[in-house]
């Protein structure tokens, strides 16, 4: 007998290649206060927030747990969504009010008060963006969106996918 084999054109690196698969993305618009407190007073911000998170799924790290090729059936392991870029837009974003209180309000300034609260503002503006991604209905979506895109990415050469999340 004669032994022939054929390939299913299916290999885990036409996955792999697409890399950075990004699912999500959310603009994120708040008001932030930073305060900055001392014995005699303190200094407060108020800044306008906006920014931008992004979240991918790594598919350098897909494996496939199992190839049926009679049946083009695969079972595709990846490793959970997560946030690949968290800014803050700095062209969008304003500091809206800058106030004293207690004796800090009849001293006079020096101006590198105003701009230390104002610094650790932007500071914490990065972390609420950064933080705002956190939310597991993010995450579920972007798990939902990552099934969807690799389904019709693999559904166009007749392939089913399933899709298990590693922990």
């Amino acid at each position: 007998g004669q032994v022939t084999t054929q390939h299913s054109g299916l290999t885990i690196q036409q996955i792999q290649t697409l890399a950075q698969l990004v699912t999500e993305r959310v603009n994120v618009s708040d008001v932030i206060e930073t305060r900055l407190s001392g014995r005699t007073g303190s200094i407060k911000a108020l800044v306008v927030v906006k920014g931008t998170v992004l979240i991918s799924t790594d598919l350098t790290q897909a494996h496939f747990e199992s190839v049926d090729e009679t049946s083009r059936h695969v079972v595709l392991v990846l490793p959970e969504p997560r946030v690949c870029e968290a800014t803050v837009d700095h062209e969008q974003t304003r500091v809206f009010a800058v106030s004293e209180t207690g004796l800090w309000l009849v001293t006079p300034s020096d101006n590198a008060t105003a701009a230390a609260v104002i610094d650790r503002a932007y500071v914490d503006a990065q972390r609420f963006v950064a933080d705002a991604a956190k939310q597991d209905s993010l995450l579920v979506r972007a798990r939902q969106h990552t099934e969807e895109v690799l389904g019709e990415f693999l559904s166009a050469e007749r392939w089913q996918l399933v899709v298990k999340w590693a922990e």
